[in-house]
């Protein structure tokens, strides 16, 4: 139910999107397949993270979620581009409640 769907996580003091590619759902870990965004203070990333699943559900210090999901690149992308322009009214998206 995971796999496949796109990812958007909040650090706190930046994000990262990317992919679930695949869940081991014995094991309880899903593989991300984050996207290469090009910065300065972004490190290298790696083809694949383990994410424990239980870690999506995490909130940040201000209770907001730190893991959205998203079922198209182009949702991710309209996200995307809506937090980088926040005078736009609220993004044409659908979130994907697990």
């Amino acid at each position: 139910m995971l796999k496949g769907k796109f990812v958007f996580h909040d650090t706190g003091e930046s994000y990262r999107a990317g992919e679930i590619i695949e869940t081991v759902l014995s094991d309880g870990i899903c593989f991300i397949r984050f996207d290469c965004l090009p910065s300065a203070d972004t490190p290298p990333v790696l083809p694949m993270e383990a994410i424990m699943i239980k870690s999506l559900v995490d909130r940040g210090d201000e209770g907001v979620p730190m893991w959205m999901f998203f079922e198209t690149r182009a949702d991710i992308d309209a996200w995307i581009g809506w937090l980088e322009d926040l005078s736009e009214a609220v993004p044409p998206i659908s979130i994907v409640r697990q």
